[in-house]
């Protein structure tokens, strides 16, 4: 057998009683219809019409044409049945693409066999039955076809809560689209519009429309979250002025079991706020809605409305041995493939070739979530001076530090989730910073973690006196002398690493490594040095607690913590997330050998996660706005043989950073070669390898210091004399331009739609983007729809566009 982990096997009368239910006098009602009154679709050979006789040579192409006819008039008879048609697919029918391929809209796209063709041929492959070309029970093949013909549409993967917008019609459901009349869909045009297609959808307690998608399914399949995110104004205010009416931002995902509910984090961070306000919050996107969304009344969840409590079934009996006289065709994965004209077909038992993989996980249970936020605005990527860039990531920090103080980890710092807040709907005072405002967003890896004060550390002095022992142990000129109350303070985080109680002089040789080791930190990032010379806990920033590891929130004291292995955005991720292997530092050349403690995502891998966006950026951008650099993009083989090996090895250097797999990524991010990067970065890196190497002060207080070094950064550049800055005022008009004209884009994207006439007599398009052929009843939607109050929207609304099939014959 195959072991294959990405599908299951389920009991037949289970799969068709729970996925496609009919009540029995329906089907009792079609069946009669089928075999009764049309006789010859099901002769007494136990065949439906056409289908050649059991051992009689045919062709795979010969079958397809009889499967759509039979289809089609048990379709037909289905729908005869009384139904409630306003929660129905409007019409549909069964095509052959197989025999006949499809016209594409794009004439550089593959010509391919529709899924239908295809899903047609793994039926013939799951039934023992086809073999001889007769089905002995047709009654479940009836039941298939009558279901799909009269189940409600969200039975069917359609979106009751989304409608298409067609201004200045009311909107409607995708499933109830014509090919004619005042309800047709103008295929041509969507496609080459991408402002076009948008959505109205109905939360709870409000309806928006959307003005572009900000985020859309990249791949032909929907795998983990399935994330779309789009810029949205409240439907009733769609006609307002585009320059202002408040914009929001619409997030959908599907929220695995066990993960973070999004919403509850902002709701929760918004409510700390509400009762005792911190400037740092505003650095934290402000939520207007969140909710699970519910589909005629269930919480739509992959295990209840999708596969409906569905359990697999035992493994399938072996094959037949080749004394039953049977043979089983060759599995030629190219024929499967493209499912050529003329495949002969002998197939026995199929199915019992595989069987689930023993280490196929079971499928991950999900629930459909959504969230929209109060704040739109686009990447940091587009900043338009260094000193906003450097502000944006201050910003970030601040807001990081807020949730971070509230038991909140936000474990996925990207370029993309640090905004630039261009408009903000949901603040009830106007923000307290000065020009650009950097905006913390994405909560969907973060964690719930005890608050900083529940994991505070009280401080406990030695009644003996530490500094003379220190100063016995100090083998080489000291770098700068040190009060008692540093020495203390060395020596209490060493005895708290150790889980063996020892005298004082046990630690003292750590304390002297740590002390000199924060000596090399302080000279290396400018900070003034005392008057007295003479440093204290408050010149080394370590006049704060220390923290115990974290632990997730609730969970009991002596549960011991463990690795999590989510880690975010993968490039920004921190090496010591990444890696499975321990990631020794030693930047100092102590030896120190203390406890280790076992690796949690904590605060410090998200601070190491903002060095490395701002790596990126010097990296990979050419200045502000945006823009990649030219080496980066850039023809290559047109460079000079000098400006070649530059940028092969900045293309070397981006691509194992930031552009590589896991393995690539993790390795390189364990190499310590950034010594040579600019004065802010050279020092951040210091900061890291201190706080990694000793894990003291500034492992467990990493935002002070961030801070600190963010706002000496800010004053640095801002103070730069003109001939030493990069900035000039056109790339700082040119970069501004770039981003306003992105948000007119966005807030304006819906007037294009009201220009477009929807609506030409163009048939619309298969989930694969090929056309296909309907036969739609003629009374326009719009009759059957009424206006809800001010609204003007109908009762309930649709499904967005699926996601589009993965083409067949491309490999991966």
């Amino acid at each position: 057998m195959v072991g294959i982990d990405d599908i299951r096997i389920v009991p037949a009368k289970d799969f068709l009683d729970k996925i496609l239910p009919i009540h029995p006098s329906v089907l009792d009602n079609i069946y009669h219809i089928i075999t009764k009154l049309e006789p010859e679709l099901y002769g007494e050979e136990r065949r439906w019409k056409g289908f050649p006789p059991s051992g009689e040579a045919f062709e795979e192409d010969q079958l397809y044409p009889l499967f759509v006819d039979a289809a089609n008039k048990i379709a037909n008879a289905a729908r005869n049945v009384p139904k409630n048609e306003a929660d129905q697919v409007r019409e549909a029918i069964w095509v052959d693409y197989q025999s006949s391929a499809p016209q594409s809209l794009d004439p550089d796209d593959e010509c391919i066999r529709p899924d239908c063709a295809l899903a047609m041929g793994g039926m013939r492959s799951t039934t023992q039955e086809l073999e001889d070309h007769s089905i002995p029970n047709p009654r479940e093949f009836v039941h298939v076809i009558a279901a799909l013909a009269t189940l409600p549409a969200h039975r069917l993967g359609f979106d009751p809560s989304m409608q298409l917008a067609r201004e200045p019609l009311s909107p409607i459901h995708t499933y109830r689209l014509s090919s004619e009349g005042p309800d047709r869909f103008d295929v041509a045009m969507h496609k080459e519009n991408e402002y076009a297609t948008q959505w109205v959808i109905t939360t709870e307690n409000d309806t928006f429309l959307t003005l572009k998608a900000l985020s859309e399914l990249r791949n032909d399949q929907v795998i983990g979250s399935g994330c779309v995110v789009w810029a949205v104004v409240r439907y009733d205010e769609r006609h307002q002025s585009p320059d202002t009416r408040a914009v929001y931002v619409l997030k959908q995902w599907w929220k695995s079991e066990g993960g973070v509910d999004e919403g509850a984090v902002y709701e929760y961070l918004q409510k700390i706020n509400d009762e005792t306000p911190d400037p740092d919050a505003q650095y934290i996107a402000r939520m207007h809605h969140h909710e699970t969304v519910k589909t005629a009344g269930e919480v739509d969840s992959t295990d209840g409305l999708i596969q409906r409590g569905l359990k697999s079934a035992p493994a399938p009996p072996a094959p037949r041995t080749a004394a039953s006289k049977k043979r089983y065709r060759y599995i030629d994965e190219e024929a499967e493939l493209f499912h050529g004209a003329s495949v002969p077909i002998v197939i026995e038992d199929m199915v019992a070739l595989y069987n689930v993989d023993p280490n196929a996980t079971a499928p991950r249970k999900r629930t459909r979530m959504r969230v929209i936020l109060a704040v739109f605005g686009c990447s940091m990527r587009f900043f338009t001076t260094l000193p906003e860039l450097i502000e944006l990531l201050l910003h970030g920090v601040r807001g990081h530090r807020f949730a971070y103080v509230h038991g909140v980890l936000q474990r996925d710092i990207s370029p993309a989730n640090l905004l630039i807040a261009l408009s903000d709907s949901g603040a009830s005072s106007p923000p307290q910073s000065q020009g650009t405002r950097g905006c913390l967003i994405d909560f969907n890896h973060a964690k719930r973690i005890q608050t900083v004060s529940e994991r505070n550390i009280d401080f406990e002095e030695m009644d003996t006196p530490l500094h003379p022992v220190y100063l016995q142990f100090e083998l080489t000129p000291p770098p700068g002398q040190v009060s008692e109350a540093v020495v203390q303070r060395a020596h209490h985080f060493f005895r708290l690493r150790d889980i063996e109680t020892a005298p004082p002089l046990y630690y003292m040789y750590h304390v002297v490594q740590y002390i000199h080791a924060a000596f090399r930190y302080h000279k290396s990032s400018g900070v003034t040095s005392p008057v007295d010379m003479i440093f204290t806990p408050e010149d080394f920033g370590w006049n704060t607690a220390l923290l115990r590891y974290p632990r997730e929130s609730g969970t009991p004291s002596n549960t011991p913590s463990k690795q999590d292995p989510r880690f975010g955005t993968l490039p920004y991720a921190s090496a010591k997330i990444l890696n499975s292997d321990s990631v020794t530092v030693r930047r100092h050349q102590t030896k120190v050998a203390l406890q280790s403690a076992v690796v949690v995502h904590d605060a410090i891998h998200d601070m190491e996660s903002f060095f490395w966006v701002l790596l990126y950026i010097c990296i990979t951008r050419s200045g502000p706005g945006g823009d990649r650099r030219e080496e980066l993009t850039g023809d290559f083989n047109a460079a000079s043989e000098p400006s070649r090996k530059q940028v092969l090895e900045l293309r070397r250097v981006v691509y194992c950073f930031f552009d590589g797999g896991l393995e690539i990524i993790a390795w390189n991010k364990k190499e310590l070669y950034f010594e040579s990067l600019k004065p802010v970065l050279c020092q951040w890196w210091e900061l890291l390898l201190l706080a990694y190497e000793f894990e003291g002060y500034e492992y467990h207080n990493i935002h002070k210091f961030v801070i600190e070094l963010l706002e000496r950064a800010l004053e640095m550049v801002r103070e730069l004399p003109a001939n030493e800055s990069t900035d000039d005022e056109q790339r700082t008009r040119d970069a501004a331009k770039k981003r306003d004209d992105f948000v007119h884009r966005v807030t304006h994207a819906d007037l294009a739609v009201r220009a477009a006439q929807v609506g030409a007599a163009s048939p619309p398009l298969s989930p694969t983007g090929l056309r296909i052929t309907t036969a739609f009843d003629g009374t326009p939607e719009s009759q059957k729809q009424q206006a809800v109050g001010g609204r003007d929207v109908p009762p309930s609304p649709p499904s967005p566009t699926p996601a589009q099939k993965k083409q067949k014959g491309k490999r991966n």
